[in-house]
């Protein structure tokens, strides 16, 4: 019964009923705007991005397998201490791009900006076990044959680098360097951000 006339006379007064539609309203406007406040979006932290990338400095995008045939020309005196020969191998050439070149930004409303550099041809590799000699000259007095052997694996894995970069395996790594960062950062980067690539 007390409650009732307490609440009654509440009600009587303006400046009472005022106070209590204020407080109510602003009850409302804070429910109203919780949710709104709770699922704001996320800021990016580039830092912690980069820091994803760099635990590795090169990104391997692009391999290939290249089989070739080298012409090998020593110097010296023929018959006496010049080896000449042909070495027929495979090489493996790998491509991608140097990730401390990668550089992430964020305008921290929608869009994550990843800047990429150009692949590049990071090595080419003669696999030893896959080489063979043609066409050798008989020299005399070569002591040097296993340095000429290491000097002709030297030239091959110049020349499948140059054989490489007219397939090809440029353009696929770079397309590939793109995919692999975008699926590194994927689940580090908060909702609602679109990737851009420069």
């Amino acid at each position: 019964m007390k409650t009732k006339e307490t609440v009654a006379k509440l009600f009587k007064s303006k400046k009472s009923r005022i106070i209590l539609f204020s407080i109510i309203a602003l009850v409302l406007i804070a429910l109203c705007t919780l949710p709104f406040i709770y699922h704001r979006k996320s800021t990016v932290d580039t830092d912690f991005l980069n820091s994803l990338l760099s635990k590795s400095s090169e990104l391997t995008a692009a391999k290939l397998k290249i089989t070739g045939m080298s012409e090998f020309h020593d110097e010296g005196v023929k018959f006496l201490n010049k080896s000449d020969f042909i070495m027929v191998y495979t090489a493996t050439v790998r491509a991608g791009i140097n990730i401390d070149e990668v550089k992430i930004e964020s305008n921290n409303i929608d869009k994550i900006y990843i800047t990429i550099p150009d692949a590049q041809i990071q090595e080419a590799k003669v696999d030893p076990s896959s080489i063979k000699y043609f066409d050798e000259k008989f020299a005399l007095f070569n002591v040097n044959g296993k340095e000429d052997s290491n000097k002709a694996i030297v030239l091959a894995e110049g020349a499948a680098i140059e054989e490489a970069a007219n397939t090809g395996i440029l353009e696929l790594a770079n397309s590939q360097s793109e995919t692999l960062i975008k699926g590194i950062l994927a689940n580090a980067i908060p909702d609602g951000y679109i990737i851009e690539i420069k």
